[in-house]
């Protein structure tokens, strides 16, 4: 009896069978569902890291309080510190102070570099996808993840990905993680003392070693992945006849392919404009209610 089938050499088999040599590593892997693309909303944050926003916040929460000790009657630190770095004009002349003019100099050189660093980088951050970080090792599958993850031996992963979690524009829904769970050598099961395992053993060594193996198996993932393909296709032509189908494949399309600026990238620009639009409407009816209640006070005084 032979079985053409690599199977993981543990003891309990090797008490039942024979195997011949060991020309292959069988692994578990992990497979977890694709990262989702970061909210628009978020467009405002991305250009740059969460630990430059912290410095730059510790800067700006700062830099009033030195300027003040700087120079004691100063009045307008806040003022300036965040006129420079949104690129403001400054109120009123400068103090002549050389301290004082110092600082403004290094922060006004900080300013112009963080705000280049992030115009330059608003644009990609606006028109290309931002995907989270992908869990890719165990350590971080265990520290990460709250959810399930489906583990399997990765050959058959990344064929049942491909072939069934795999759309029209070739983004996969599924991934496999790059950590394997249980390496094991795999062989193929042989009956004990069986005369022809040697032969077995040099014709496997022979394809292994020149990559007809590897070969084989990628050009099974190249197949499926042709046989997703038309699956779609046939699937499109189908949706085509019932009048939909068109619109679908393009919204696919739309989200792994950069796209000019709409209103769906300028989301968190309109937020922060519709927060500040409030913001000033509540403070605009605070100072009428405030100047209302006040007015017949003063009046009585007056009088």
């Amino acid at each position: 009896m032979l079985v053409p089938m690599p199977y993981i050499l543990l003891q309990t088999r090797l008490q039942l069978y024979d195997f011949s040599y060991p020309f292959d590593y069988m692994s578990f892997a992990f497979a977890l569902a694709t990262p989702l693309v970061s909210p628009s909303w978020l467009s405002l944050y991305l250009p740059l890291s969460g630990a430059v926003w912290l410095a730059t916040l510790l800067l700006v929460c700062l830099l009033p309080v030195v300027l003040k000790a700087a120079l004691r009657r100063e009045g307008r630190a806040v003022g300036r510190t965040l006129r420079i770095l949104l690129a403001q004009d400054l109120p009123g002349p400068l103090p002549a102070a050389p301290p004082y003019r110092l600082l403004l100099a290094a922060w006004m050189l900080f300013a112009l570099v963080f705000g280049a660093a992030y115009r330059g980088n608003l644009t990609a951050a606006l028109t290309i996808p931002k995907y989270p970080k992908r869990i890719e090792s165990l350590r971080e599958l265990v520290a990460y993840v709250e959810r399930e993850a489906h583990v399997d031996g990765r050959r058959y992963l990344e064929n049942k990905i491909t072939t069934d979690y795999t759309d029209a524009t070739d983004k996969e829904r599924l991934y496999v993680g790059r950590d394997d769970v249980f390496p094991s050598p795999a062989g193929w099961i042989v009956p004990h003392d069986a005369p022809y395992v040697s032969h077995i053993t040099r014709i496997a060594l022979g394809t292994v070693e020149a990559g007809l193996y590897k070969k084989w198996f990628l050009d099974s993932l190249q197949e499926a992945k042709e046989e997703s393909r038309s699956k779609w296709e046939q699937r499109r032509k189908k949706e085509e006849e019932g009048g939909r189908g068109q619109e679908e494949e393009e919204e696919m399309r739309e989200e792994t392919r950069p796209s000019p600026l709409s209103l769906s990238h300028l989301q968190g620009f309109v937020l922060l404009f519709s927060l500040g639009l409030l913001l000033a409407l509540v403070a605009f009816v605070l100072e009428i209610l405030h100047s209302h209640t006040r007015s017949p006070i003063s009046s009585s005084l007056m009088n």
